[in-house]
């Protein structure tokens, strides 16, 4: 978990929302250089952090039934960092039904408990991760960069910086990563959503509620995490990464928006910008192009 030339973080909480499957946590973590605590109680939890020595330490904290690992108090960076695993509610309710057996109405009503009691220490996480629909090779691929990114300090990562464009005004000269969202679904040709941009809520939605989008992003944030940890390496202190559609009024805006949204809560230092976006009109037409009217 270390960087060439960088000092580890010695102390990593992983824990999460209830349903997740803690069995392959703990079964991933136990291939990592250095000692495992598994706690079920906030107590043990504190106390696996207070003696686990100087060393790489793992600490998988696994929600107990009555969640008190909210409680769980902030840490100071030079401590102990976070990994929180979530999920959508809906999965949640899923994976909880099956293994408390219990019905969907009580599932749903201590998963919406649970995400309560549970969202400082959430807040608090120097990286989530979203494991909804990630098949155990990504899940895992996506967990080792996860601990492969905290033990770069912050200082020492890189600033990403994401920028929208429309691939008719020219491509940015400048980013290192360039992604075509042109495969995306169009609110252009939608005549309610036309005039709106990647900004507005209703166009967002229309383009990221899309599981072609949401692959799309899915397979950007894999890239960036395994790139970063390199970047790092190489001092390169920031990375340019472009999002673009035919205008850059719709879908590379709101691709550019949840994008940003993912990687920040992956503990990437992230900003964001839309060099396009006030050269809207609704008359210009874009132009033909071989991806199905994109």
């Amino acid at each position: 978990m270390t960087t060439d030339g960088m000092e580890p973080v010695q102390k990593i909480v992983i824990t999460g929302m209830p349903g997740i499957d803690y069995d392959s946590v703990a079964s991933l973590i136990s291939a990592f250089d250095g000692t495992v605590h598994i706690t079920r109680t906030l107590n043990d939890a504190e106390q696996a952090l207070a003696t686990s020595g100087t060393g790489p330490s793992f600490i998988l904290a696994i929600p107990d039934p009555e969640l008190a690992l909210g409680a769980l108090r902030a840490p100071a960076h030079d401590t102990f960092h976070i990994l929180f695993l979530d999920a959508r509610d809906e999965r949640l309710v899923s994976w909880i039904t099956s293994q408390l057996g219990i019905d969907s109405d009580s599932a749903a009503s201590y998963i919406a408990g649970a995400r309560e009691q549970l969202q400082r220490l959430r807040k608090y996480a120097a990286s989530v991760l979203d494991v909804s629909a990630l098949s155990r090779e990504v899940f895992e691929h996506r967990f080792r960069s996860m601990i492969e990114l905290t033990g770069i300090p912050e200082s020492e990562r890189p600033c990403i910086r994401i920028q929208s464009f429309g691939f008719k005004y020219g491509m940015p000269t400048d980013a290192h990563m360039v992604f075509d969202a042109r495969v995306l679904p169009n609110p252009f040709w939608n005549d309610q959503l036309r005039g709106g941009t990647g900004e507005d809520e209703k166009v967002y939605h229309y383009v990221i509620d899309s599981p072609d989008t949401q692959h799309f992003i899915e397979h950007v944030v894999e890239w960036v995490e395994w790139t970063v940890p390199l970047y790092a390496k190489r001092r390169q202190h920031e990375l340019q990464i472009a999002i673009g559609c035919t205008g850059g009024q719709h879908r590379s805006v709101s691709v550019v928006i949840a994008l940003a949204a993912a990687l920040g809560e992956l503990g990437m230092p992230v900003t964001f910008s839309h060099r396009d976006l006030d050269k809207k009109s609704d008359e210009d037409l874009p132009p033909p192009t071989i991806i199905d009217n994109a």
